[in-house]
Parts: C-alpha cells; sequence; structure tokens
C-alpha cells in the first residue's frame, strides 16, 4: 500500500489523513484475526480494540542522531528526531 509523497524538503514521506485512513481500511481483516504485531512510529493513529499490548522502543540520542545522518537525513529532520526522543513525544 503505498502512502503519502515524498517531500524533498524533508527527506521523507508526508501522509495525509485520508491516506491514514486507507491504511487503517486495509489493515483492519488483518489485525481482527489478532496474533500480528505491528510496527509504526506512534500507536495513536489505531484503534484501542485492536491491541493487547504495546511495546515502545527507544534510542540513545547519540545513537539515533548518528544513525539518521548517516541515512542522509536534513539536518532539521535529525534535530526534530532527535528531540522527539528526549522529550519521549509519541
Amino acid at each position: 500500500l503505498g502512502l503519502g509523497e515524498w517531500n524533498e524538503t524533508d527527506g521523507c514521506y508526508e501522509v495525509g489523513e485520508e491516506d491514514e485512513n486507507r491504511l487503517l481500511d486495509s489493515l483492519e481483516a488483518t489485525l481482527s484475526g489478532g496474533n500480528c504485531l505491528v510496527e509504526y512510529h506512534s500507536s495513536a493513529l489505531f484503534p484501542e480494540r485492536w491491541f493487547r499490548c504495546v511495546a515502545v522502543v527507544t534510542c540513545d540520542n547519540e545513537v539515533l542522531h548518528k544513525r539518521l545522518t548517516e541515512r542522509g537525513y536534513p539536518p532539521h529532520k535529525v534535530e526534530s528526531q532527535v528531540e522527539c526522543e528526549i522529550m519521549q513525544a509519541p
């Protein structure tokens, strides 16, 4: 399922609300059967009824900074991601 459009400025995909709705519609049947693992940057998008357990994976800020820089993320995006990790933002 292709979602969003590539944003050259941020070096990432921008996903709008309409695309999120398509994502949820496409996953509902699969997830309703249970025993699935979903990896996503935020649990806020998904209905609580879909999950019995949520695990939050964090990363050392220096490791995250190095990883994103090596992947070619623009400096403002690296800073934003590291800041979110520091503040433990969803």
